[in-house]
C-alpha cells in the first residue's frame, strides 16, 4: 500500500526548510559542520582518499542538506568536484558527509586543498554552509618517502596550514608550529610566542566571519644558519560579532567595551607585509621561530577587553535565566542549560539537566506574574574565561496559581558556575535553590514535594535513606500511593579496575547510587647518576546518582602512567629516547619526555583520568584526575610529578619546573618535553589525565646541562573531590582503594631500571 502521509511530508519538507530559514537569525546558524578531513595526512599517487566531515543540524525542525566537495592540487587544477546527497537530517540530529576520490597515476607532490558546501537541494539560494577564504588543506601527495622538500616549500606548507588554522579558528594547530621561544613583533612592540596565542585566544571570542590569506611574495634561505624567511602579503577581514541581550532588561553592552572592540576590528580589516622566518628543531622539522605580524594587537588590551566582554555575555546569560523563568519559556531557559549541569543547591537534590528542567517545570505551571530583582555581584573567571563563578543575590514576587496567594522571597543568594560553550551555559548551582520546592516529578515518582496549588500535603512521612515505600495524602489526592519510589538500598557494590577499555554497569533497580573514583598514578622517572622523580598519586572523587531500573552508565577506569628507562641515549648525536607511555583514562595521560646524549633518564607517563558518565556520555558525573610523571633524573636535580589536582612541583634552576594543574586546554594531559638531540639532561614527566584540562608536562632546560626533567603536574577533577599529596592518592586511607592509584618511584640509589610504573585507577559503585 502506497504511503502517502510520508509521501506527502516529503514533498512539503522543503517549503516548511525554506520557512524556517527565512525566520532564523542567520543560515549559517542552522548547521554545525566539523572541518572536513581525511584518513590520514599523506598520500601516494593511485591510492583512494576517502575526506569526511560531521554535518549537525543545530535546529529543532528536520533540513534536507547536498554537501559538495572540490579538491584542487598543488598546481591549481581541479581534480574532484562531486555532490552528495545526505537527505534529511532530523533535529539536533547529524550526519557525516563522506566522499571518496582516486588520486591521479600522474599526481603531482604537495598540498591538495579543497572547499565544502552544504546547500539545501531544492532552492539554490538556501545555503547552510561555505568554507570562507582560501581553501583549506586536507592531505598531502608525497612522490618519495622520507625524501626533505625543498626549505621554502616546506615552509610554505607550514604557513598554508597556519592559515587554514586562522580561517577553522583553531588556535592549537595555529600554534602547533611555532616554537615555545619564537620571537613575535606585534604593533612594532616585541613580544614572544606566549603573549601572541593569549592576544589570538582574546580576540577570537568576538570576532565573526574571519579570513586571512597570505601571499608570499618572497623566499630566501641563509647560506650560513640555513634559517628559511618569508615575506608575505597578508589581507585579513572580519566582523564584530554581536551576542544580542535575550530582553530589553537584559544590560547594554557597556560603551567602553562596544568602543574598543570596534577600533580592534576596524584595525583588523588590514593589509601588510609580514615576515615569517623558520629554522630547524632538534628533530628536524622546520619551526617558526620569528613572527613580525601586521595585526593590531596589544596582548593586555586584548585581555582586559576579553575581561569585559566575559563579564558583559555572564551578566546576559545570568538575566535571560530569570527572564525566561518569567516568560515561563522553557525552551529558551533548556538551552541556556549546559548538558552536564549539577543541582547542588541548599534542598540537597542531585539534578541532572534533565530532572533540573521537570523540576522547573513543576514549579512553574503552579505561579503566574513572576517578577525579579536580581543583582550580580563580583564574578570570578577561570583562565581563558571558559568558565565563570558568579554570585547572584535575588528576590521573587509570585501568584500562586487558583489561589488569591500571593509568594514573596527576598535576599535569595545563588551561586551559579557558568560555561562557555557558544555562550555562557548554566552548568552549576549552590546555594539557594531557584524554587523554594524543587520538587520534581520523574517517571510518575513524586519526590520531596512542596506546596501544590497552595495546598500542602496533610500527612507527612520522611522517607529514609532506606528508601521505603511511603503513602501520603492530601486534601487533593487523598489516599494516594506513591509508585515507582527508589528502592530500599540493598547493600550491594560492584568494583571496577582497569581493563584498557571502558566498561559498562546497569542498574538493577530505581536507586541513588554512590559512586567512588581514584585516578592514576604517575610514572617514576627513569635514572643517571641522580635519582628519578617520583610520580604523583591520582585524585579522589565521589558522587551520588539516581538512576532507573536498566539505566546503563559508562566506566573509564585509568591506567597508571608507565615508568621512564634509566641509561638511555648514547655517546655523541642519536635519536631521542626512553619515555614512559601515558596512562589509558577518560583523559589519557602524556607521555614522558625523551632523552639522548650521556645516557639521560627518560621522564615517567603521566596517569589516566577515571570517570563515570551516562550511556551517551553527554552527562559526566565524575571525573578523578590522574598524577603527572616524575622527570627523568641527571646528576643536577630531580623533580616530582604532581599529584591529581594540583601542581607540579617546582625544581632547581638546572632542571624544567613542574607545568600548572589543567593547563592543558584538553582533557588529556600533554607530553613531558623531549631534551633536543644532542643535549645532556634528562626528560620532562608527563602531565596527567583530566576532566576538562589535563596537567602539563614537565619542561626541560634547552641548553647542553646536567639538569633532571621538570615533573609533569595532575589534571583537574569534577564531583566532590581530594586531590593526591605528592605520591599518595586522594582519600588514601580509604579502605576500598588497597595498594592503587598510588604515584610510581624514580630509579634510585643508582640502580638502573627500578622506576616503577604509577598505580591504576579504581572505580565503586554501592546502592
Amino acid at each position: 500500500m502506497t504511503d502517502f502521509p510520508r509521501i506527502l511530508r516529503r514533498a512539503m519538507l522543503p517549503l516548511l526548510c525554506l520557512l524556517l530559514l527565512n525566520t532564523a537569525a542567520r543560515a549559517d546558524d542552522v548547521v554545525e559542520v566539523a572541518k572536513p578531513s581525511a584518513a590520514r595526512e599523506s598520500y601516494a599517487p593511485g591510492e583512494d582518499v576517502t575526506i569526511q566531515s560531521e554535518v549537525k543540524n543545530t535546529k529543532a525542525f528536520p533540513i534536507l542538506v547536498v554537501a559538495r566537495l572540490r579538491v584542487i592540487g598543488p598546481d591549481g587544477t581541479e581534480i574532484y568536484n562531486e555532490e552528495k546527497d545526505l537527505g534529511e537530517i532530523a533535529g539536533k540530529a547529524a550526519a557525516m558527509a563522506s566522499f571518496t576520490l582516486k588520486l591521479p597515476a600522474d599526481a603531482g607532490a604537495g598540498d591538495y586543498s579543497a572547499t565544502f558546501e552544504l546547500r539545501n537541494p531544492y532552492f539554490a539560494t538556501a545555503s547552510y554552509f561555505q568554507n570562507k577564504g582560501k581553501p583549506f588543506v586536507v592531505f598531502e601527495v608525497k612522490l618519495s618517502e622520507g625524501a626533505r622538500a625543498d626549505p621554502i616549500s616546506e615552509a610554505k606548507k607550514i604557513l598554508s596550514r597556519m592559515v587554514d588554522a586562522m580561517n577553522w579558528r583553531d588556535i592549537d594547530a595555529l600554534m602547533d608550529p611555532v616554537a615555545r621561544g619564537a620571537r613575535v613583533s606585534m604593533n612594532g612592540k616585541a613580544s614572544g610566542a606566549g603573549d601572541f596565542r593569549m592576544a589570538l585566544s582574546s580576540v577570537l571570542p568576538f570576532l565573526s566571519d574571519l579570513v586571512w590569506d597570505a601571499q608570499v611574495t618572497h623566499g630566501t634561505i641563509d647560506p650560513k644558519t640555513g634559517a628559511v624567511r618569508l615575506r608575505v602579503r597578508s589581507t585579513y577581514s572580519a566582523k564584530l560579532a554581536e551576542p544580542v541581550g535575550v530582553t530589553s532588561a537584559s544590560l547594554a553592552k557597556p560603551k567602553d567595551l562596544e568602543s574598543e572592540q570596534k577600533r580592534i576590528t576596524e584595525a583588523f580589516n588590514t593589509s601588510a607585509e609580514e615576515i615569517y622566518e623558520f629554522n630547524r628543531a632538534a628533530g628536524g622539522q622546520l619551526q617558526v621561530t620569528e613572527i613580525v605580524s601586521a595585526l593590531p594587537l596589544d596582548a593586555k588590551l586584548l585581555d582586559r577587553i576579553a575581561l569585559m566582554g566575559a563579564e558583559w555575555e555572564a551578566k546576559v546569560a545570568v538575566f535571560g535565566l530569570f527572564y525566561y523563568m518569567e516568560q515561563n519559556d522553557l525552551g529558551k531557559f533548556s538551552a541556556m542549560i549546559d548538558d552536564g549541569f549539577v543541582n547542588n543547591d541548599d534542598n540537597g537534590f542531585k539534578h541532572n539537566k534533565a530532572d533540573f528542567i521537570e523540576s522547573i517545570k513543576a514549579d512553574l505551571d503552579h505561579l503566574t506574574a513572576i517578577d525579579h530583582n536580581v543583582r550580580v555581584e563580583d564574578i570570578q573567571f577561570s583562565a581563558g574565561h571558559s568558565a565563570a563563578r558568579v554570585p547572584v543575590t535575588w528576590d521573587r514576587r509570585a501568584r500562586i496559581a487558583n489561589t488569591r496567594s500571593e509568594w514573596t522571597v527576598k535576599d535569595q543568594k545563588t551561586t551559579m558556575t557558568l560555561k562557555y560553550d557558544a555562550g555562557f551555559k548554566l552548568a552549576q548551582i549552590e546555594g539557594k535553590p531557584l524554587f523554594g520546592n524543587s520538587s520534581r516529578m520523574t517517571r510518575k515518582t513524586l519526590i520531596g514535594a512542596g506546596e501544590l496549588d497552595g495546598t500542602t500535603i496533610t500527612l507527612a512521612i520522611a522517607i529514609s535513606d532506606a528508601r521505603e515505600t511511603a503513602v501520603a495524602s492530601s486534601s487533593d489526592f487523598p489516599g494516594s500511593e506513591l509508585t515507582n519510589v527508589l528502592a530500599p538500598s540493598s547493600g550491594s557494590s560492584q568494583t571496577f579496575t582497569y581493563t584498557g577499555a571502558v566498561q559498562t554497569f546497569t542498574a538493577t533497580a530505581n536507586a541513588v547510587f554512590t559512586i567512588k573514583a581514584w585516578g592514576a598514578g604517575g610514572g617514576g622517572g627513569g635514572w643517571d647518576a641522580g635519582n628519578g622523580g617520583a610520580g604523583g598519586g591520582g585524585a579522589y572523587s565521589t558522587a551520588t546518582v539516581t538512576l532507573a531500573k536498566g539505566d546503563i552508565i559508562q566506566i573509564y577506569v585509568a591506567q597508571g602512567g608507565d615508568s621512564g628507562a634509566s641509561e638511555v641515549g648514547n655517546i655523541g648525536l642519536g635519536p631521542v629516547l626512553g619515555n614512559g607511555p601515558g596512562g589509558f583514562g577518560y583523559g589519557t595521560g602524556g607521555r614522558g619526555g625523551n632523552v639522548a646524549k650521556f645516557a639521560s633518564g627518560g621522564g615517567g607517563g603521566g596517569g589516566g583520568s577515571s570517570a563515570v558518565t551516562n550511556q551517551s556520555g553527554a552527562t559526566i558525573y565524575l571525573v578523578a584526575a590522574g598524577g603527572g610523571g616524575g622527570g627523568g633524573g641527571n646528576s643536577v636535580g630531580v623533580l616530582n610529578g604532581g599529584a591529581g589536582g594540583a601542581g607540579g612541583v617546582s625544581g632547581t634552576a638546572s632542571a624544567g619546573a613542574g607545568g600548572a594543574t589543567g593547563g592543558s586546554g584538553s582533557k588529556n594531559g600533554t607530553n613531558g618535553d623531549d631534551k633536543g638531540v644532542g643535549l645532556d639532561g634528562g626528560g620532562g614527566g608527563g602531565g596527567g589525565g583530566g576532566y576538562t584540562a589535563g596537567g602539563t608536562g614537565g619542561s626541560v632546560t634547552a641548553v647542553d646541562d646536567d639538569g633532571g626533567g621538570g615533573g609533569g603536574a595532575g589534571g583537574n577533577s569534577t564531583g566532590t573531590v581530594t586531590t593526591g599529596n605528592g605520591t599518595v592518592p586522594g582519600n588514601s586511607a580509604d579502605a576500598d582503594l588497597t595498594a592503587l592509584a598510588a604515584g610510581g618511584t624514580g630509579s634510585t640509589a643508582n640502580v638502573p631500571g627500578n622506576a616503577t610504573r604509577g598505580g591504576h585507577g579504581l572505580v565503586k559503585i554501592s546502592w
